[in-house]
């Protein structure tokens, strides 16, 4: 009998799956509605049964063999992780307060900053193109409403 070993693509893999059923559970939760007029949880639902397939994918591959396994990658610039990972909880606490637009100006100010090579002046124009380009998607042509922040706008 073929022992097989559990690896980190398996693990994580599982991990996922976990993550996907977690997902899909809430999205029934809040209803999923019909596809003409989708409820809360019609994103949630779908994007669990999409992360839960791969997730799946990802298990068969490695124990069929298919898969190699990842180098590591050495030099990891734990600091720029973890900074990002912070910047994007504070954007979720600030988002209401602040509003959108500013909120989402300073995320991808940050996030652009990252990138060594870029100017300011491209990342002033990139931040404020990208803030204003999907407030002008979600709010204004897909109707979704945005948080205003105390700005109000």
């Amino acid at each position: 009998m073929k022992k097989i070993r559990i690896d980190t693509d398996v693990a994580s893999g599982l991990f996922w799956l976990a993550v996907a059923w977690w997902v899909c559970r809430g999205g029934l939760q809040l209803g999923l509605g019909t596809l003409t007029e989708p409820g809360s949880g019609f994103v949630f639902f779908w994007s669990g049964i999409i992360l839960g397939g791969l997730a799946i994918a990802l298990v068969l591959a490695t124990l069929a063999g298919k898969n190699a396994p990842a180098p590591v990658a050495p030099g990891v610039r734990w600091r720029k992780i973890f900074g990002i990972l912070a910047v994007l909880v504070a954007y979720g606490l600030v988002l209401e307060r602040v509003g959108f637009i500013p909120a989402t100006f300073g995320l991808f100010v940050f996030l652009l900053r990252l990138s060594d090579e870029t100017r300011w002046g491209m990342i002033v124009a990139t931040s404020g193109a990208t803030s204003l380009g999907t407030f002008a998607l979600f709010d204004l042509w897909l109707k979704i409403r945005l948080p205003r922040g105390f700005l109000g706008f």
